[in-house]
């Protein structure tokens, strides 16, 4: 089983080498595993931090480095890399961040249980995750949930976790029009009707970096996203 982890950056010189670090660890039981790592508009001392550690591990490590900022947009460059190359079979995506709020707890439960899918998500809303969230961030959570069952037919519940995507699947997903955190619902979108995805349980650490995302200044441009997302599909 190999891994391939896509993961954007944008001014984290004071915790990428912890990610590193964490990375190794890991790869003491899964050596077959590769990290892409995009620095998308960092304007700290990042991309040094990152270059001078990956001199050591070019075995391991892959960089992009843009001066554009997005979400979606380091998620689409590190997409466009992936597709031009040739893998082995049973070759997984993981989309992460670069804090690991989940540590490995979503990829711990997709290789003990090896789901019968090629596109599983590590879920908070699963019966089963570990997760302590305010309020106001489960009410936010339901109501952009029905807005994507609404606009796009989407039943997952949190199109926001982590991915693990086989390879072969994701050179098939089509360019991405979002470059902000919407990307994840048009990859979604994209794959609802023609791949079973499943959402596996995860554990949040207690010490998870808070989402910036505002639900209150973010919600007419999430509605704008979304209507704009139905309508690039019905263009397709």
């Amino acid at each position: 089983m190999h891994f391939i982890f896509l993961t954007p950056c944008h001014n984290e010189e004071a915790s990428v080498l912890v990610f590193f670090s964490k990375m190794q660890q890991f790869r003491k039981n899964h050596p077959n595993t590769t990290v892409v790592i995009i620095n998308n508009g960092s304007t700290d001392q990042t991309l040094d931090v990152i270059i001078d550690y990956q001199k050591k591990n070019k075995h391991w490590i892959e960089v992009i480095n843009t001066e554009q900022k997005g979400l979606g947009l380091a998620f689409s460059l590190g997409i466009e890399h992936i597709r031009n190359l040739s893998f082995e079979n049973d070759t997984w995506v993981v989309f992460n961040a670069i804090d690991l709020p989940f540590d490995f707890t979503d990829l711990n439960f997709f290789m003990t249980n090896k789901p019968r899918s090629l596109f599983c998500i590590g879920s908070k809303y699963h019966v089963h995750s570990k997760v302590k969230r305010s309020f106001i961030r489960h009410l936010a959570s339901y109501f952009f949930y029905f807005l994507r069952l609404i606009l796009l037919g989407i039943k997952i519940k949190d199109t926001q976790g982590s991915f693990i995507i086989d390879v072969n699947l994701l050179k098939k997903v089509k360019p991405i029009q979002m470059k902000n955190h919407l990307y994840a619902v048009e990859i979604v979108a994209q794959f609802k009707n023609s791949t079973k995805i499943i959402e596996i349980p995860i554990e949040l650490k207690k010490d998870f970096r808070p989402s910036r995302f505002s639900p209150i200044s973010e919600m007419i441009p999430t509605i704008k996203g979304l209507i704009q997302i139905r309508k690039s599909l019905k263009n397709d």
